[in-house]
């Protein structure tokens, strides 16, 4: 796991914002619940120091969250082997949202409602694909 997250070092320019984005997506790997940054703080033994540097890292830091992907969708074919199918698993899920300011929230078909009667929901939709 390390040896892939090292493909990240070059979207950072810094090595302190590289080090500390990796201890925070190891940490999220192990943390129970809900995976907030207050608790992979918690997991990584911080939760008694200043959590401003942590916050830093996702509100200041100057970095690119596709960038992050992009580093690992590189190395895919190595990962792979020839003779195996690459399977990918699509998820389309609607989270329900009730005020009328949050952008790009729109009336979708409620997933619940029966096939008979169309029912609609003001949601955000959040398209998954895990390989």
């Amino acid at each position: 796991m390390c040896e892939l997250l090292s493909s990240w070092k070059r979207c950072f320019s810094d090595h302190r914002t590289f080090r500390r984005a990796k201890e925070h997506a190891l940490a999220l790997l192990v943390c129970l619940g809900r995976r907030t940054i207050s608790r992979s703080i918690c997991v990584l033994g911080r939760q008694f120091r200043n959590w401003t540097p942590e916050y830093n890292l996702f509100s200041r830091c100057r970095w690119k969250p596709h960038s992050l992907f992009d580093a690992i969708l590189e190395r895919i074919p190595e990962l792979l082997s020839p003779h195996q199918p690459l399977v990918v698993a699509l998820d389309d899920t609607p989270c329900r949202k009730t005020g009328k300011h949050i952008r790009a929230a729109k009336m979708l078909r409620d997933p619940l409602s029966p096939p008979y009667h169309l029912n609609l929901c003001y949601a955000l939709r959040f398209l998954q694909a895990v390989m």
